[in-house]
């Protein structure tokens, strides 16, 4: 009798064995919720903040040509053309941020010189990829600014797709689509907190540096030199969203993202 209800004691245990030992597939990578905004923010502040004069430097750099051209062309032209400048140079130099965040994320402590040369080593298909998202953004922006937000949004990892994984201008793009697909709604919330911050801080201090020395060509290189400290957050945190999407749906860590430049 005591064996027969050790017996039948044992059978349910047996029966719920399987149910304890299953484990959650991957731990929930393919679940939207995997992808953390206020996570991401705090990650990119963190790369963001220990080398804030490389990433800004970087950034700065892009915009030079745009800033040059105010000068020395009348205002109308030189707005127009520094403004196109500015839009595909400030895109191409993600490529740059996007290897010097992996390199330091890893340990190491990329210079300015390596970045530009790493980053640019892929100069064509990045400068075509840079031309195309500022383009189709444009474009959308102009069609009632909804649809150049959906392009955003979709093309958001463009770039470090293209110079971590050494793709062409289709490539990169599709690249972009695949890894921002289901996550494209948390890509808009965080590219509106940097954008709501970006606008404030152009609002603000251009504004009062402006009515202390109020010459017009100043107000503007101080609104594009300004404007660039939130540029480079972003730029820093297209890297940070590219590396999350590819943990997420890849399985790729930081390290191994980092040895392609190797």
């Amino acid at each position: 009798m005591e064996n027969e209800n050790q017996q039948n004691n044992s059978a349910p245990q047996q029966e719920n064995a399987p149910a304890q030992n299953k484990q959650p597939v991957a731990g929930n990578l393919f679940d939207s919720s995997a992808f953390d905004i206020a996570g991401i923010l705090k990650r990119t502040w963190g790369i963001f903040s220990k080398t804030l004069i490389l990433y800004w430097g970087l950034v700065l750099m892009a915009m030079l040509p745009s800033i040059v051209f105010m000068i020395i062309l009348p205002a109308g032209v030189g707005m127009a053309i520094g403004g196109i400048l500015n839009s595909i140079l400030s895109v191409m130099v993600q490529g740059c941020v996007a290897y010097a965040v992996f390199q330091y994320a890893v340990g190491n402590k990329p210079g300015f010189g390596d970045a530009l040369s790493k980053g640019f080593s892929h100069l064509v298909p990045l400068l075509l990829t840079a031309i195309v998202i500022g383009v189709a953004v444009g474009v959308g922006m102009i069609l009632l600014v909804v649809p150049g937000i959906i392009v955003l949004c979709i093309m958001y990892v463009a770039i470090p797709a293209c110079v971590v994984e050494r793709l062409g201008v289709e490539g990169s793009i599709r690249r972009s689509m695949d890894l921002t697909q289901g996550y494209r709604l948390k890509i808009f919330a965080l590219a509106l907190i940097v954008g709501i911050a970006s606008v404030i801080i152009q609002l603000t201090i251009p504004a009062v540096l402006g009515a202390i020395i109020p010459v017009p060509i100043f107000i503007v290189i101080l609104t594009i030199v300004v404007s660039s400290l939130p540029a480079a957050f972003g730029a820093v945190m297209a890297a940070v969203v590219y590396q999350e999407l590819r943990a997420i749906k890849d399985g790729s860590s930081m390290e191994s993202l980092a040895k392609v430049f190797d």
